[in-house]
């Protein structure tokens, strides 16, 4: 396709019919979009999509570790003071 460079501004009638003719004429509007790169711009986005779909994914099973996590430490903080309790005061808890 050739783009002609023209040296002065569109008139308001030349732009009218320009929108015009994108709103109406979805053969123009796809040929308008391709040569401003908007085709370019949906394959990026669609990327950053799936990158993000990737990010959450791996933010769940980070979350899942980090439950996993907590409720060890919960357990070692609970036989610590148990074993403390037991050793330095002699109390026996279940």
């Amino acid at each position: 396709m050739t783009v002609v460079r023209m040296s002065a501004a569109l008139s308001k009638e030349e732009k009218r019919r320009v929108l015009k003719a994108l709103e109406e004429d979805e053969e123009f509007r796809y040929a308008v979009a391709g040569l401003i790169g908007v085709s370019e711009i949906l394959k990026r986005l669609d990327r950053l999509e799936a990158n993000q779909e990737k990010l959450w994914i791996e933010l769940r099973e980070l979350r899942v570790g980090v439950e996993r996590l907590t409720l060890s430490v919960e357990e070692e903080a609970r036989d610590v003071v148990g074993h403390r309790l037991r050793t330095e005061l002699n109390v026996d808890v279940p």
